[in-house]
């Protein structure tokens, strides 16, 4: 959010225009005419499913973060194939959503397959682009900046 300000964007008027896009049924995804079945936005989060969520991986999301899952929708909404979702109502997180991914990335069995291979903490695939391509954001570090990882080419050490 910070860094939304910092560059002289309005916040509120970026989840109006946001609100405003994902209210179309064929442009709330940008595969949104093409997949089938066609996908639905989730339902908002709440702030408990957020907190659940930031418990789960050991740091809290960023301030803009929170503000899409629990005002646009959770998951299944933006570009490529969407933003991930998170678990709600208490669910078990699963290597589909955001929590579940992100603790794959950082456990110890995948350490131990790969050792090369040093996910870093914070770092959470926030949107699937298809491909082993994802699109990353840092949670921890602020201005919370967003990288893309080609899978077929990262190399992280």
């Amino acid at each position: 959010m910070q860094l939304v300000r910092q560059q002289g964007v309005d916040l509120e008027a970026l989840l109006n225009r946001i609100k405003d896009r994902v209210s179309d049924p064929l442009q709330f995804l940008d595969s949104a005419a093409w997949v089938s079945p066609q996908c639905s936005i989730g339902p908002t989060a709440t702030q408990k499913d957020v907190a659940d969520a930031e418990h789960r991986l050991g740091f809290c999301f960023p301030p803009l973060m929170r503000r899409l899952y629990t005002e646009i929708g959770n998951g299944s909404w933006g570009p490529y194939y969407g933003f991930s979702r998170i678990p709600t109502n208490g669910l078990v997180p699963t290597g589909d959503d955001l929590v579940g991914f992100y603790l794959t990335c950082v456990s110890e069995e995948r350490a131990m397959e790969e050792p090369l291979v040093n996910w870093p903490r914070g770092l959470v695939a926030i949107i699937d682009r298809g491909c082993v391509d994802y699109e990353l954001c840092d949670f921890i570090a602020s201005p919370h900046p967003v990288y893309l990882l080609s899978g077929d080419t990262w190399k992280p050490n």
